[in-house]
């Protein structure tokens, strides 16, 4: 057995099996000074020897004992509070060199941002996604609601999905983390009745509908259902969490996804039926990467494949597709439209 220095040492309190071998040894050592306590006496000599190396094992035995419980007990808190405080002492020594650093080179307003929402921020979303589904108002819920056929063609159907994986860097146990999502309906209040937050998938796990009933609550206000389940993260665990939520949204429209941890890539889909102009912009440094599809399939995709800080997102809308207009092609154009452009003409 070696310590951390590399020497080598009789004691292991680490070892379990080295612990219950002490303690083994210990009870051999107590059988063995009741085995010497039935020696006959032959003279006072030997009566004497037998009570002294009975008392000696005795007491090997009972301190072998009690070395071991010590082992399995008290050393071992002692020990995980002793690495418990050397990594406060590592993690006080990094902050106060990166704040000497930073101080120098950042005003302090800024860094105490960055700081407080990112330096001290213990938990990472990655692979965040979201999805807008965009559909046509069915003609049940058209007749229900009594809109004419102009108001229903400028209102659309949107079914949500977001999902992202949450993991707890730190070693922690217990980080609190509260699940949020929110979904909204800034239109009349005719429509509240179709905003909902349908399901909350966590690990796989859906929450029951007295759960949603308890933390997804509409606000004060109304036009808006906030989610807000606590679930704490335990010292390096990581968990995938899926909500499906709907609301209803006009024929035109804006939104602005952001995220309030910090987050390792981001990617927005939307999903329309074909008569929709998508457009999104990344309110980052980086630019925004719009996914190149099948020009059939009526979906466009958009990545932000960076680390994104909290506040930070993406800005998208939807409009309806105009009409391009063709400009009339005139007689001395002709050639260049054709292909057969020589060079001499221009297409203006």
């Amino acid at each position: 057995m070696t310590d951390k220095s590399g020497t080598k040492s009789f004691w292991d309190a680490s070892n379990v099996l080295f612990l219950v071998a002490v303690a083994a040894t210990g009870f051999g050592f107590i059988l063995v000074s009741k085995i010497i306590g039935l020696i006959p006496d032959y003279s006072q000599i030997t009566d004497s020897l037998r009570w002294f190396f009975s008392i000696l094992f005795k007491e090997f035995g009972i301190a072998a004992i009690i070395a071991s419980f010590l082992g399995f007990s008290v050393e071992k808190f002692s020990r995980a509070k002793q690495h418990q405080e050397q990594a406060e002492f590592r993690k006080q020594v990094s902050e106060n060199v990166l704040s000497a650093v930073f101080e120098k080179i950042i005003p302090p307003a800024i860094y105490k941002e960055i700081k407080s929402t990112v330096m001290e921020q213990t938990l990472v979303k990655k692979n965040a996604h979201l999805t807008y589904d965009l559909q046509s108002l069915p003609d049940e819920v058209i007749k229900k609601l009594g809109l004419s056929t102009e108001d229903a063609a400028n209102i659309v159907f949107c079914n949500i999905e977001t999902r992202h994986v949450i993991e707890n860097l730190s070693e922690n146990p217990d980080v609190s983390y509260v699940i949020k999502c929110g979904v909204s309906c800034d239109l009349d209040g005719l429509f509240g009745e179709y905003l909902e937050i349908s399901s909350v998938e966590i690990e796989g796990k859906k929450l029951s509908q007295d759960d949603l009933n308890e933390f997804a609550k509409p606000a004060k206000d109304g036009g808006v259902i906030e989610l807000k389940y606590p679930r704490p993260l335990a010292g390096e665990e990581k968990i995938s969490v899926i909500v499906h939520s709907r609301t209803i949204k006009r024929l035109e429209d804006t939104e602005v996804w952001t995220t309030m941890v910090p987050t390792e890539n981001m990617t927005l889909e939307v999903i329309h039926e074909g008569n929709l102009c998508i457009g999104a912009n990344a309110n980052h440094s980086k630019k925004l990467k719009a996914i190149s599809l099948n020009p059939s399939i009526p979906k466009a995709v958009f990545e932000l494949h960076h680390g994104v800080l909290p506040h930070q997102g993406i800005t998208f809308w939807w409009r309806k597709c105009k009409p391009i207009a063709k400009a009339p092609v005139k007689p001395s154009n002709v050639e260049a439209v054709a292909g057969l452009d020589t060079g001499t003409s221009k297409n203006k």
